[in-house]
């Protein structure tokens, strides 16, 4: 699970975001993150990742201190999945495996069809082997955000966060990208930062973010 214990974070549109705030989320549990643009969602993402160090408090992974944590313990522990989907230079086994360089074909394999991204990479000529840097304009961002997903799930981690996917799917996506997410929750805790309906609807349940607090906790559908 995700813990935030008395935690401030400093934000450019206000003093500071959930200020001497707790917030406690179960492992396994989903839960979705709202708010208006520049609420402070994909920042709230940035402290569970140890992107952003809070200005105090604590954040904790699985009852681990964050900060207590090295690098590798780090990225083992908690993914996120950018809000703009980015792909690198060379394969795209070369890009999935910079979740875990150590991680084998099958690994791979396995975490594309979990993402719902094998089958975008089976109509790419040479299919894993396909240089990116040569066709990732053909694909479509929700293509790419489904890469940047497998990517991530090759790691394996027991914390994954996803911000606001709705901005690299089309609208009637939505729905798919619900179901992939009811598929690879197995094991995990998702905490999923978006504006759509869909998404939200779809989570165990969602934190509203106002005025830099979490202003309430309501049930989501899969609730």
């Amino acid at each position: 699970g995700v813990g935030l214990t008395r935690a401030a974070v400093g934000h450019v549109r206000a003093p500071e975001l959930f200020a001497g705030g707790d917030l406690a989320i179960r492992p396994g549990e989903t839960v979705g993150v709202a708010g208006a643009a520049g609420s402070g969602k994909s920042a709230l993402l940035a402290v569970m990742a140890g992107l952003i160090a809070p200005r105090r408090g604590m954040v904790s992974i699985d009852g681990h201190d964050l900060a207590s944590l090295g690098t590798e313990d780090q990225r083992r522990s908690v993914r996120l999945v950018e809000q703009e989907p980015r792909l690198f230079r060379g394969s795209v086994l070369d890009n999935l495996r910079r979740g875990d360089p150590e991680a084998d074909f099958a690994t791979v394999e396995r975490a594309g069809r979990l993402a719902g991204a094998h089958a975008i990479v089976q109509r790419l000529p040479g299919q894993y082997a396909c240089p990116l840097d040569e066709r990732r304009r053909w694909l479509s961002p929700g293509e790419r955000q489904r890469l940047c997903l497998a990517r991530a799930l090759v790691a394996g981690p027991p914390v994954l966060l996803i911000d606001e996917p709705g901005a690299a799917i089309a609208c009637g996506e939505e729905s798919e990208f619900a179901a992939t997410l009811a598929t690879i929750r197995t094991g995990r805790t998702i905490v999923l930062a978006t504006s759509s309906p869909t998404l939200l609807a779809s989570m165990d349940r969602v934190i509203a973010i106002r005025d830099g607090r979490v202003a309430e906790l309501t049930r989501g559908a899969a609730g």
